[in-house]
């Protein structure tokens, strides 16, 4: 951007890239509440079911979470390529949690479930952001419910936090996926 532009506007940098660090990005008063009620999911140990039309904000939505989403006691794992099926999810998955993926698809999901559990046994919450989730496999959306099933879907050691497409959301059964939680319904409102 011409400097001219940023002085005679009173800009320090150029005001519309998405080099925005998180924690200077501007969030509207309607985006605001709805990164409050992720935030409190997360707290809660909730899963969330974020969903609206492209380019309402729902990445930058999740950059604000980041941002506000305390580095002691939770883990944050963002994916955002969502086109695998449910072997190279748990591929990817273990890649971005600094693991060593296996080869068969038991042996992925082992590595991460165990790992979610040795994280619990720390104080860690993990959290999986799955941005673009509308374009899951629906092998691999079958399968992420059983991701949160630990010691007899007793425990709650994992969230996860699927954004994807509104029409996804109305147009599959993909909302059985996520547990219901006040988050979800805030989501989806506020993404409108």
């Amino acid at each position: 951007m011409n400097p001219k532009y940023l002085d005679h506007f009173g800009f320090r940098a150029k005001p519309f890239t998405k080099e925005v660090a998180d924690h200077e990005l501007w969030i509207p008063p309607t985006k605001q509440s709805l990164v409050d009620a992720i935030c409190e999911a997360v707290a809660e140990h909730d899963s969330v079911l974020l969903t609206g039309e492209p380019g309402v904000g729902k990445t930058c939505v999740l950059r604000a979470v980041r941002a506000r989403v305390p580095d002691e006691g939770c883990r944050l794992t963002y994916c955002h390529n969502a086109t695998l099926g449910r072997r190279d999810f748990y591929r990817q998955l273990c890649h971005a949690l600094g693991l060593s993926p296996s080869a068969t698809a038991a042996a992925l999901f082992y590595a991460v479930s165990t790992h979610v559990e040795e994280l619990a046994k720390e104080r860690l919450h993990p959290v999986f952001l799955l941005d673009e989730a509308h374009i899951l496999h629906q092998d691999t959306l079958d399968h992420l419910h059983i991701l949160l099933n630990y010691e007899w879907d007793s425990r709650a050691l994992l969230s996860l936090v699927l954004v994807g497409l509104r029409s996804w959301r109305t147009g599959s059964r993909s909302g059985e996926t996520a547990r219901s939680t006040s988050a979800s319904t805030a989501a989806s409102a506020s993404t409108r």
